[in-house]
């Protein structure tokens, strides 16, 4: 299990694409289209990421499916997505040193 610390850390990292061509996957997809939009952080991706797919789901099944209750793991998959991508499609940097500086205060 992750810490909260390193999440905290995590959500600030820089996400840069640095795939070749564009993505077959629709996860990997919606990545592009975070990026597209302007979204550079890491927190901002995967919830970007976690919506989009729990969007796509929830149109594919219905809102009487009751999928709402799975809807926090949308956001936990979207994180292992980011993680799997990691080097393949796309680069996680640091945070910005501004970033770093108010981490380290709060």
């Amino acid at each position: 299990m992750r810490s909260p610390r390193l999440w905290q850390w995590r959500q600030h990292q820089r996400v840069v694409w640095i795939g070749a061509t564009a993505p077959q996957d629709e996860e990997a997809r919606a990545v592009l289209a975070a990026l597209e939009e302007g979204l550079r952080t890491y927190g901002e991706i995967s919830r970007y990421v976690a919506d989009t797919l729990f969007a796509r789901d929830c149109d594919r099944v219905g809102a009487s499916a009751d999928i709402g209750i799975f809807r926090s793991w949308y956001l936990a998959g979207a994180r292992r997505l980011l993680e799997r991508l990691d080097g393949q499609l796309i680069a996680l940097e640091e945070p910005p040193a501004g970033d770093q500086a108010h981490m380290k205060a709060g």
